[in-house]
């Protein structure tokens, strides 16, 4: 990939999209995916607010088309950058892993807390594991000027 002034209008569109597919992904992955499964196994409810979507919608979709669009050395930051505030933002969602449930029974309820924190961080560092290969890729597989 080239700088942004040396892209054509065609392959900067090209790298636009991808870069919106690239955000969608990290969406995909840590505001819906992993906290659906996370709250599926600990049977935790895990609400994200319309206002916090919007928000990491829109923070995501700009990580991806900046990391796309960028020269390789300025992309590979962002890519670490948005792999890890993706993994943050699962942290955050989780209650910085730490889910509160509650659970009916016959003759009352019992209020539950559920600790997945370690699990959070096992992510956190994959995450950042791949950040750090992704933009390692994008500074070797680009030439600048």
């Amino acid at each position: 990939m080239r700088g942004v002034g040396e892209l054509g209008l065609k392959e900067l569109l090209k790298e636009v999209l991808l870069g919106i597919a690239s955000g969608a992904t990290s969406i995909l992955i840590y505001v819906y995916l992993a906290p659906f499964l996370i709250s599926a196994v600990t049977k935790a409810s895990i609400d994200v607010s319309w206002l916090d979507a919007l928000v990491y919608i829109s923070l995501f979709i700009a990580l991806g088309i900046a990391g796309r669009t960028a020269p390789g050395s300025i992309a590979a930051p962002i890519r670490v950058l948005s792999k890890l505030i993706g993994a943050l933002v699962l942290l955050y969602i989780t209650n910085y892993g730490v889910l509160h449930g509650e659970y009916g029974y016959a003759e009352g309820v019992i209020a539950v807390e559920i600790d997945v924190s370690p699990i959070i961080y096992v992510v956190l560092v994959l995450s950042l594991a791949y950040g750090v290969v992704d933009a390692y890729t994008a500074v070797t597989k680009h030439e600048e000027i």
